[in-house]
């Protein structure tokens, strides 16, 4: 169990070096219509930014499965009643709403563009045991049992939610968990499928509480829709999603819940709301609350583990911690896993200790959960850094992927090398090339002989095209040392490589070039693209019906062929306008280099100016 942040980028690719993920559930969020409004930048960042660095990740990783949360709330104004997914959602009502609406459409356009299918839930109204208590069931309890008005909007005899209970909620995930999307853009809806009022809703509450609410009407809000309502038969048909719990059986549950777990936690988190003086202490209160609960769990859950471990007579990391080295005026930048509002020594000291994969707070108050080599500290910063005296090596608290091994270089730092065989690359450790058969290859030949392509066949005969400065992100397969003539060589003789670079490294498949990048300015280094026919390859780059090529070596995923073609553009100069080939050729920014039937060759085919590259 890692405790870390979604929008750490760097977290995330060490995460998926170290294990091979087969799943991904993506729940984490910036939640609730009202606080958007305040604050919509933030908003924008964690539900769109966030996720994004998550998708840029699993792109080249199409065989992890990924489900991730949306809400009912991307239904907004003009909708029709049921909400069917399958109908346009309307305008967003709503900030949240609409960065919600955009993170399904960003999912949507990753698997366009690079073949990794997803599935959205559009959740309505969750409530139950452990749900937020700023949620309508959860709040109206406390009004309620506190005598304390309870606000309604004047026309709440006309407003109804859609409200589901968390045990299907879970039921629906753990389907969709199982479920393999068919097209780009799948999403479903997750709720009851039957509105109610809210007067009903509170009325339920009366007659489980055994009190009568103090209600208070208030006009209505425009960030409000007036009815929420999941048209579930797709869920039903293609998830065998089936809701069991309803609203009536639902609050009887929660507040039996309440009863027994949470009346007398909230009780202190309202007496120190007296001191802070302010609702956001109320919520810091809660959250340091549920940090605790949730440490409680993995200590349970840790117990659970070490039993069986000890059991089966598995060996597990050494986690030893016990004291602190103090770094004056130094931090070491990301890694951070969580923010303590209690700054004190002592406190920090006791969190890191309890949190497994602390190796190091600072005087900020944050945990980290690694430390970068002392020579990329930041300086300067007040007060200072707490590192833990441990071997991060022996506690399996490192970053290093597959293919190489952790070295201690001090306390809570290392550095990573490659096994033999292998050499060391910013994208993790990859195969040294030797002629003959590879653990990589025999993947890709079964692959291949399951979806009836001819790798030889399709490749014989075929040229290379040259992309000076260039380089497309992904598909690392192998490294062979030599010149471009070595490295082409290499790259005929090695089973699906489809490119190669200049640094050596051969490719076994290749990014859309709307996300190739610019990594040198210098016309002798860039990519080497074997012309394929890119399209016939299926998903392996984006699906057959969705692609269109432009060019040798040039294709690109679009939604629907038949509207429109997507120029390449390079705002360095490199590959402008589209690197259009018109069916014939490729252009190049400055550089241009003419091949014929065996292979690449320079020199007359360079031309001045854009003219790029012509083929004969």
């Amino acid at each position: 169990m890692y405790r870390g942040d979604l929008c750490d980028g760097a977290l995330l690719q060490s995460l998926f070096r170290r294990h091979d993920f087969t799943h991904v559930l993506h729940l984490a969020g910036h939640v609730g219509v009202r606080a958007s409004v305040k604050d919509p930048a933030a908003y924008a960042a964690t539900n769109v930014g966030c996720f994004l660095s998550l998708l840029d990740v699993l792109k080249d990783r199409k065989n992890t499965t990924l489900v991730f949360a949306s809400s009912s709330s991307v239904y907004g104004e003009g909708a029709q009643v049921p909400f069917s997914q399958h109908s346009p959602p309307g305008t967003p009502a709503n900030m949240y709403a609409a960065t919600k609406l955009m993170a399904e459409r960003f999912a949507e356009a990753y698997c366009v563009q690079y073949g990794m299918p997803a599935t959205g839930l559009r959740f309505f109204t969750v409530y139950g045991p452990w749900g937020r208590p700023d949620m309508a069931v959860y709040d109206f309890t406390v009004q309620i049992l506190k005598g304390e008005p309870l606000h309604l909007y004047s026309a709440s005899r006309s407003i109804y939610r859609d409200f589901t209970y968390i045990d299907d909620v879970v039921d629906g995930i753990i389907s969709a968990m199982d479920h393999t999307p068919i097209r780009c853009g799948e999403v479903f809806n997750i709720g009851r499928g039957v509105p109610h009022s809210l007067e009903t809703l509170v009325s339920y509450l009366e007659e489980e509480l055994g009190r009568e609410a103090n209600k208070v009407y208030l006009p209505l809000s425009s960030y409000e829709l007036p009815i929420t309502w999941a048209d579930i038969s797709a869920s039903r048909s293609v998830l065998s999603y089936c809701p069991k719990v309803s609203l009536r059986e639902g609050i009887h549950r929660f507040v039996q819940w309440y009863f027994l777990y949470a009346e007398d936690k909230l009780q202190s988190v309202v007496k120190e709301t007296d001191v802070l003086g302010a609702p956001d202490g109320m919520c810091r209160m809660w959250a340091e609350e549920q940090n605790i609960r949730s440490l409680e769990r993995m200590d349970i859950l840790r117990g659970q583990y070490l039993h069986y471990a000890h059991v089966n007579n598995i060996t597990l990391p050494e986690i030893k911690k016990s004291r602190f080295l103090f770094f004056a005026g130094m931090d070491s930048p990301g890694g951070t896993i969580i923010t303590a509002q209690d700054r004190s020594i002592q406190y920090l000291v006791e969190w890191c200790l309890k949190t497994e994969q602390c190796v190091a707070f600072n005087s900020a108050g944050e945990l980290k959960s690694s430390v970068l080599p002392q020579h990329m500290w930041r300086t300067g910063v007040t007060g200072g850094l707490y590192v833990a005296d441990m071997n991060v090596c022996l506690a399996d608290l490192h970053s290093c992927g597959r293919h190489s091994s952790c070295v201690s270089t001090g306390p809570s730092t290392f550095s990573c090398s490659c096994d033999d065989g292998y050499e060391m690359f910013p994208s993790g450790c990859v195969r040294r090339y030797t002629p003959g058969p590879t653990p990589e290859a025999e993947q890709w030949l079964l692959v291949d002989t399951m979806n009836g392509l001819e790798w030889e066949k399709l490749a014989k005969g075929r040229s290379f095209v040259y992309f000076p400065g260039l380089d497309s992100p992904g598909g690392d397969y192998l490294f062979v040392h030599g010149g471009v003539a070595q490295v082409m060589e290499a790259c005929r003789q090695a089973y699906r490589c489809v490119a190669f670079n200049t640094n050596g490294i051969l490719k076994s498949f290749l990014s859309p070039p709307l996300s190739w990048k610019r990594w040198t300015n210098h016309s002798q280094h860039g990519l080497y693209v074997l012309d394929l026919p890119y399209c016939h390859l299926g998903s392996e780059l984006c699906p057959e019906e969705a692609c269109v090529r432009h060019g040798p070596g040039n294709y690109s995923c679009i939604r629907d062929k038949h509207i429109s073609s997507v120029d390449v553009r390079d705002g360095g100069g490199g590959v402008r306008d589209g690197m259009r080939g018109g069916g014939d050729g490729v252009r190049s920014g400055s550089n241009g280099m003419r091949y014929d039937g065996d292979g690449v060759r320079d020199g007359d085919g360079v031309r001045s100016g854009s003219n790029g590259m012509r083929y004969d």
